[in-house]
């Protein structure tokens, strides 16, 4: 995705995708955009069975941590799993773990599973890239999603995901945990 972007505006800069002639009007090949548009929103609709199977994968079950019933839920139904496993979990590293879900909903799980249910139930559909000319030079604008430039928000997404599911295995009583 990141790379059409780049070919996308190389092309634009360059006249491939999009040329102004001197009476004002022009032309533009738009479908490199479209491309970029439909990685967006598979990066958003694969986000959730990545997640997900990351969860299912059982990596850090231990017979009473699920991370199933943790990772890819409900805030409601996430708390209650919580709520039942906690008493049994008695090493400190299980409420890092715990720290480092909830940090997880809190910075960027719970936007990130709404914009996904926009795309995938809602049909939501981002606006497109913007074109300034301004003394004969084009200005690119990505689109943008609430405001914020979508590719920075998949940045943020992608990364935060990383973190999540490699852990911080720096923390003692993390790693006391994992290698339990």
């Amino acid at each position: 995705m990141i790379q059409l972007r780049k070919e996308y505006i190389e092309g634009i800069i360059s006249g491939k995708y999009y040329k102004r002639f001197e009476n004002g009007e022009f032309t533009a090949d738009k479908s490199p955009e479209v491309k970029i548009m439909k990685a967006i929103q598979d990066f958003f609709k694969d986000g959730k069975p990545f997640l997900n199977n990351f969860a299912k994968s059982k990596l850090l079950d231990d017979g009473i941590l699920e991370l199933e019933k943790l990772l890819v839920v409900s805030e409601k139904n996430y708390n209650k799993a919580k709520l039942e496993m906690s008493p049994n979990l008695k090493l400190k590293g299980y409420e890092v773990l715990f720290k480092i879900i909830d940090d997880a909903q809190a910075s960027f799980k719970k936007d990130f599973f709404l914009i996904r249910d926009k795309f995938e139930h809602n049909y939501m559909k981002l606006p497109d890239f913007e074109i300034k000319v301004e003394n004969g030079i084009a200005n690119i604008i990505d689109p943008h999603l609430d405001g914020k430039n979508i590719f920075k928000l998949i940045d943020l997404y992608y990364y935060k995901t990383l973190d999540l599911i490699t852990l911080d295995v720096n923390d003692p009583d993390l790693t006391k945990l994992i290698f339990f």
